[in-house]
């Protein structure tokens, strides 16, 4: 339990939007709720419910008045930010006992995490949950971590031989899972951080995971961690910060530490489009053709001999031929892009990643066995958040290289890809190819491949 009294925090506590992060159509508009497309990585969802005490069972002591109010009801309808709020006082003391807190932090201690790169997730988490590893909101965003949806967790428990079958609810298994969310990057993306920036953190390398693990201050861990893993689009960060100085200051103690943060004063500051592995070359540019995508039809059943979609409803869940089988809203590009890099490629010695179709490109960053550059390669996926590629500017789209022309010095390409009928429902009928110019990506980083495509 904590000792309470140590540390205290005052603020406000906001309602805010929750940010499902599924690929949302192309053309739709951004909303609170919607959630067509790909699933995305394994990464939580904020919404801010009533504070009370049960709620942060083990934190210490929680005070919470409404001006006007006995409190804030929230419910399913509460999805969209409002002026309702409530001011708490936390008191938070030295992690002690059997509590979930104190074994999270040891924990990370012991996975070779930094005090600061920890602290800077504790100060989140207790935004998240109260470190409840049974809290359920009320769209069911589950866990110390609020993963959305709570089939998530268990989804990462079948993957361990010793966890397969617990609920999602099981605590020893999400802290578990919480150590492997620090680290594994594909967890992670850079969406969000001209925000994190804006709100002052010291970015390192312009990569929000980097800035987590590496940052040198609590303040900045908890920026990077709410901003590139969280994803919750909202205004708690300064309270994040808040809490996470507490634990770093006081919560902590007793614990060691092997992770160092980054001693590099010039740690960037300024954003660019994306980080690469092998340093954006613009010189790689492939010329040729994948072949087998026709121009002259409007839906799928082109890939009926070779993956079994021959028709309207074929391609998802237990269809054995195809790459990715997920049946998100239907016919998204993600389902497209994936399956056909499967077409092409064939579908051993690799498997996809979890993300909406623009982020695909940045969760492969660093990932052993993928190039991410600037110079595209028949057979390449492409996955862009706006630019050429267009689609909606909060998740982006993702296509496949089908051919690439140079002329006059420079290169053009034909993409392939769903999702594109104009309905942003994922229909049968969204499929079509297009061309592009060298000049419309601007040296953009976005060109995907695996080490062993054929």
């Amino acid at each position: 339990m904590f000792s309470p009294g140590v540390f205290s925090y005052t603020g406000t506590i906001h309602k805010t939007t929750p940010n499902p992060y599924k690929e949302r159509p192309m053309s739709s508009k951004t909303g609170s709720m919607i959630a067509a497309g790909a699933a995305a990585a394994i990464a939580p969802i904020l919404i801010m419910t009533t504070m009370t005490t049960s709620m942060l069972s083990g934190m210490g002591t929680i005070i919470a008045t409404e001006a006007g109010n006995a409190a804030i009801n929230a419910s399913a309808a509460d999805c969209e930010e409002t002026t309702e709020t409530t001011v708490a006082t936390i008191s938070i003391g030295k992690l002690e006992g059997d509590s979930t807190a104190a074994r999270l932090a040891n924990a990370f201690s012991k996975a070779g995490f930094s005090k600061e790169a920890t602290a800077g997730m504790m100060g989140s988490v207790q935004w998240e949950s109260g470190f409840r590893a049974d809290s359920i909101n009320e769209i069911g965003a589950t866990g110390i971590m609020q993963w959305y949806p709570g089939s998530k967790i268990t989804d990462w428990f079948n993957t361990q031989d010793d966890l397969k079958g617990r609920p999602a609810t099981d605590e020893e298994g999400q802290i578990r899972m919480a150590v492997w969310v620090g680290q594994d990057t594909s967890s992670w993306n850079n969406v969000f951080l001209s925000k994190a920036k804006a709100e002052g953190m010291r970015a390192i390398g312009d990569d929000l995971y980097r800035s987590w693990r590496e940052a040198s201050s609590p303040e900045d861990a908890a920026l990077a961690w709410h901003w590139g893993f969280e994803r919750a689009d909202d205004s708690t960060g300064p309270r994040r910060q808040t809490a996470a100085r507490g634990f770093y200051d006081k919560g902590l103690e007793g614990l060691s530490f092997t992770g160092k943060p980054n001693s590099d004063n010039t740690a960037e500051t300024t954003s660019t489009r994306c980080s690469t592995t092998n340093g954006g070359s613009s010189g790689n540019v492939k010329a040729g053709s994948a072949g087998g995508a026709p121009d002259d039809t409007d839906n799928y059943a082109w890939m009926c001999s070779a993956i079994g979609v021959c028709k309207d409803g074929d391609g998802f869940e237990g269809s054995p031929k195809v790459k990715y089988p997920h049946n998100v809203s239907r016919y998204q590009c993600v389902w497209y892009a994936w399956n056909r890099l499967g077409m092409i490629h064939g579908n051993d010695g690799w498997d996809t990643v979890m993300g909406n179709g623009g982020v695909i490109a940045s969760n492969l960053q660093g990932k052993p066995g993928w190039t991410v550059d600037g110079s595209p390669h028949p057979g390449d996926g492409v996955s862009q958040l706006g630019g050429a590629l267009g689609g909606d500017t909060s998740v982006g789209h993702v296509a496949v290289v089908e051919d690439v022309k140079t002329e006059g010095g420079k290169w053009k390409i034909r993409i392939s890809e769903g999702n594109c009928d104009g309905t942003g429902a994922g229909n049968w009928t969204g499929y079509r190819t297009r061309w592009l110019t060298q000049d419309q990506f601007a040296g953009a980083q976005v060109f995907f491949r695996n080490g062993a495509w054929k």
